[in-house]
């Protein structure tokens, strides 16, 4: 191979995979009945959860709460772990980011 056209081939390969990474705006809509007091996200099935996303305030039931998050788009599945005002935890799985960046959040089975 001749040295231009691999590295011409490096450079492609290389650019790829270092754009992986996407910052983008999510919209989660509570439609849980409940107000919840903290709303947190990690990777699916990690259960490594990130700091509460609406540090400010609680999000009343019918309200939007968005927030942007870096998505690895190799990772299109993430976890969500809402807790309401009595501390109960709730968990969200499978929602998929990547293709809509809202969803609705209802009432899962306590955990």
């Amino acid at each position: 191979m001749r040295p231009g056209l691999l590295i011409s081939f490096l450079l492609i390969i290389f650019c790829s995979t270092s754009y992986s990474q996407l910052n983008i705006t999510i919209k989660a809509h509570n439609k849980s009945g409940m107000t919840i007091t903290a709303l947190r996200i990690a990777q699916n099935d990690t259960y490594n959860w990130s700091l509460a996303l609406n540090v400010i305030e609680k999000v009343k039931d019918g309200q939007t709460i968005e927030f942007k998050w870096k998505v690895d788009t190799s990772i299109c599945k993430y976890d969500f772990q809402i807790t309401s005002e009595d501390n109960t935890y709730y968990i969200l799985e499978d929602i998929n980011i990547c293709g809509k960046s809202e969803f609705d959040i209802i009432k899962p089975e306590e955990k």
